[in-house]
Order: structure tokens, then sequence, then C-alpha cells
């Protein structure tokens, strides 16, 4: 029987699919979830149509997030924190006080989209990557002073 997935399944496919699979997977484990519906003419124009409007709105999105990495371009943000005599924090600085430091200046982002290899555990100005996506990434300067 062939189908269109509705949801990504795991090692059968991802939305929009078209897949042709046994009728019994399909009519006890697939239909009645909702994961997916049978492959007719109708039903695959529907698909095609529903893929142009999410395409499109991805285009909108990464439009978007171009803009804002444009902006954050070589931008820099402060956060105070609390540190002992040698310059080590008494806490660790994360990636939510970088968006917390970024949303003070203006600018959203995702904490998912910061990358920090290990929180910032010691004063000092250090280079933080916002990826966007995997093609569209920026860095910023996060500097570390005592509060």
């Amino acid at each position: 029987m062939k189908v269109i997935l509705r949801q990504s399944v795991p090692r059968l496919g991802s939305v929009g699919e078209i897949t042709d699979i046994a009728d019994g997977y399909a009519r006890n484990y697939l239909l009645p979830r909702d994961l997916a519906y049978a492959a007719t003419e109708g039903n695959i124009k529907k698909a095609q149509i529903e893929a142009e409007k999410v395409r499109q709105e991805e285009e909108k999105l990464f439009e978007e997030e171009k803009k804002v990495a444009s902006l954050l371009e070589g931008a820099s943000v402060t956060i105070s924190a609390h540190a002992g005599e040698e310059g080590k924090l008494f806490g660790s600085v994360n990636a939510q006080a970088v968006v917390d430091a970024l949303q003070e200046q203006g600018f959203t982002v995702d904490k998912r989209f910061v990358e920090l290899d290990s929180p910032l555990k010691e004063l000092g100005v250090f280079p933080v990557t916002i990826r966007f996506s995997q093609d569209l990434a920026t860095e910023i300067k996060v500097w570390v002073v005592k509060e």
C-alpha cells in the first residue's frame, strides 16, 4: 500500500514522502495514529500543496534569521557575575545567560542556537557562535565581568 507520511517515522521516511509499505502496517499502525494517509491522486496533490507551503514558510524564516544574523555580526554582550579574587566565577555563565543578555539589547534568539562547548567559568572575553541553521551562523563576543 502506498501512503503519504504526515510525520517523520524512523526507518520509514520523513514528512511528505510517498512510501510503499505493507497493508497491515498501514491499516493497523500508521493510519489509526494519523502518521500517514493513503496515497490517492487527490491526496498526492494535497501533499504537494502542503509541502510547498512548508517550503515557503521555511524560506521566510530563513530570511528573517539572515537579518538577525547580520545585525548580530560582531555584536558583544556584557554579563556580570560573582567572582573570586583569581577571576573564577562562583557559578557559571550558560547559554540562557547569553540569550538574556542579547534580549536586553533587543535581539530575540532561541537558547538552542547558542553554541557553548561548556559553561563559562571565569572572567574574560569569549567568542560565542550563534548558529541559526547548518548554513547560517554568526559569532558574538561575550564579556564576563566581575559584579
